[in-house]
């Protein structure tokens, strides 16, 4: 029971809070119980949070951007044994309109000048030489296609491996001139030379890589001489098998 006269205040309608409105009430005179009063947010204020909002938009999708690469070796006899080490520089050196070289590693600049020890010292390094651009409509794209060779030398505390093979180099539309991407599936490699200490774990494998590579022709030098030294000291595992199928005298 309410006395006689008395005016009671209806509590808001949950319609008119998603109408983002506000109840109007005549100068001078407090609001009504049960109402809630919701401030309007300016117009400006309402852009300025949007901008704030891309910002850290791009600010989160950034590190996706930069240059580095992404591979991984998979064992061709045993699937589950992978390997798949991020690899944070990725430079390359374009030779011409149809062919270029990217150099991949997660070894320090210290660790790649070609005098430095490396008996401590676990990496990777991936060298890969596209030979051939490939053109919509004049180049094969299939699963026997090739238009690159890899080479990737893994570095284990000293003992040095290093597999080799072709594959295809896919390039992607970039967002800029001096950048490169572009991706690598199921390329087929093997070891093909190595320290005596070095233990293979995984046989022959498949490469896969997806690369965001900057033009960097100093650091692709460093690295490509790092990778030469080592490689080129390395005895070949096909030379070693020749010598043991030849018949002792």
């Amino acid at each position: 029971m309410h006395p006689e006269g008395a005016r009671i205040a209806r509590p808001m309608h949950p319609s008119f809070l998603n109408q983002g409105k506000t109840p109007s009430f005549k100068a001078g005179r407090p609001p009504r119980p049960g109402f809630l009063t919701l401030p309007l947010m300016p117009s400006r204020l309402s852009r300025i949070l949007l901008v704030c909002w891309i910002v850290a938009l791009f600010a989160a999708l950034l590190p996706g951007c930069v240059a580095g690469g992404d591979m991984r070796l998979r064992s061709v006899t045993d699937p589950g044994r992978v390997l798949s080490p991020p690899l944070p520089t990725a430079v390359v050196v374009r030779r011409d309109t149809r062919s270029a070289d990217i150099y991949l590693t997660d070894l320090s600049r210290r660790d790649l000048d070609p005098l430095a020890d490396l008996s401590l010292v676990s990496g990777h390094i991936v060298h890969i030489h596209m030979f051939l651009h490939p053109s919509a409509g004049r180049t094969p794209i299939d699963s026997a296609a090739t238009n690159a060779t890899i080479r990737h030398m893994i570095v284990a505390r000293g003992a040095v491996g290093v597999y080799e093979g072709a594959g295809f180099v896919l390039p992607r539309l970039s967002a800029s001139a001096d950048t490169f991407h572009a991706r690598i599936r199921d390329a087929s490699l093997r070891l093909m030379r190595r320290d005596p200490g070095f233990t293979d774990p995984l046989g022959a494998v498949t490469f896969d890589a997806s690369i965001r590579a900057t033009e960097d022709p100093a650091l692709a030098r460093l690295i490509a001489r790092r990778f030469e030294r080592e490689a080129q000291r390395l005895p070949s595992l096909r030379a070693s098998e020749n010598e043991a199928e030849q018949p002792d005298e």
